[in-house]
């Protein structure tokens, strides 16, 4: 009696380890971008160079405005003793000034601009390094997946764990 009810859990046993399916667990590791970025000398000299960049070019702005200030000073100032030509003529000059000074941020500063440019042209090639170096070990430990602590991005997914395509397929698509 004892061996059947012996031989009756085991097999009880072995007939539920076939119907619950081993699951493989996922390697997660972060890294803190920030803090690996403040311990890289040329990141801080190209943070260094962007600063100086970036306040020569606000020198540069603030020059604009302050002419624009003077002209509108000027223009308050006299505007009484202004024949109505010159009225007009004065502020279409202001204006044509202080439309200079919007373009002129936009040339530096905006999304497309100088700064960015040089941001992208001075950073490229250390996050580049920054991320072969995240991609090398996370392969080379077997990791699925990378984030960073600083941004919460994933800055390293294992490709073999793509299901987009198996999605895609269930779509229809």
């Amino acid at each position: 009696m004892k061996k059947i009810i012996y031989l009756l859990v085991a097999v009880l046993f072995v007939v539920m380890m076939a119907f619950v399916a081993p699951r493989e667990q996922s390697s997660v590791a972060h890294v803190d971008t920030d803090y690996i970025l403040k311990k890289i000398p040329a990141y801080q000299d190209a943070q260094k160079e962007l600063e100086s960049l970036a306040q020569q070019y606000r020198d540069d702005i603030n020059a604009h405005i302050h002419e624009v200030d003077s002209l509108f000073r000027v223009y308050q100032e006299n505007e009484v003793l202004m024949t109505p030509e010159m009225k007009n003529r004065m502020k279409k000059q202001i204006m044509e000034k202080d439309k200079q000074v919007k373009e002129l941020q936009k040339k530096y500063f905006g999304p497309d601009g100088l700064l960015a440019k040089k941001r992208e042209e001075l950073m490229k090639p250390i996050m580049d390094n920054v991320y072969n170096a995240i991609k090398e070990i996370a392969e080379q430990s077997h990791l699925d997946y990378v984030f960073d602590k600083s941004t919460g991005e994933i800055l390293y997914a294992n490709p073999a764990l793509d299901r987009s395509d198996v999605v895609l397929k269930k779509l229809g698509y």
